[in-house]
């Protein structure tokens, strides 16, 4: 079973120079290159997802956005508290 995660990302933080054009069917489409990881130990739940616009080696990273596990409101398992699964229903991402 796949793990669902809701984030958000900054469209204002993107590059816009980095924006690519893909035409397809004569529809010209419009990408970014992202790079998504993954933390199994998150020190905040909003953290446990991070996406950053890829960049060169000798360019500043672009962080624009994260993500949180999904966990359905009663949830409970050994890694959540009782609190923890109940405010998850309720819980917006901070940003």
């Amino acid at each position: 079973m796949a793990n669902l995660y809701l984030g958000s990302i900054e469209i204002s933080k993107i590059d816009k120079t980095k924006i690519k054009d893909y035409e397809k069917d004569g529809v010209v489409r419009k990408f970014i290159d992202v790079t998504i990881w993954v933390d199994d130990n998150p020190d905040q739940d909003w953290k446990a997802v991070s996406i950053q616009q890829s960049t060169k080696k000798e360019e500043d990273s672009i962080y624009i956005g994260n993500a949180k596990k999904y966990v359905k409101a009663g949830d409970i398992t050994p890694e959540r508290s009782e609190n923890e699964a109940i405010a998850a229903g309720t819980d917006d991402l901070p940003f």
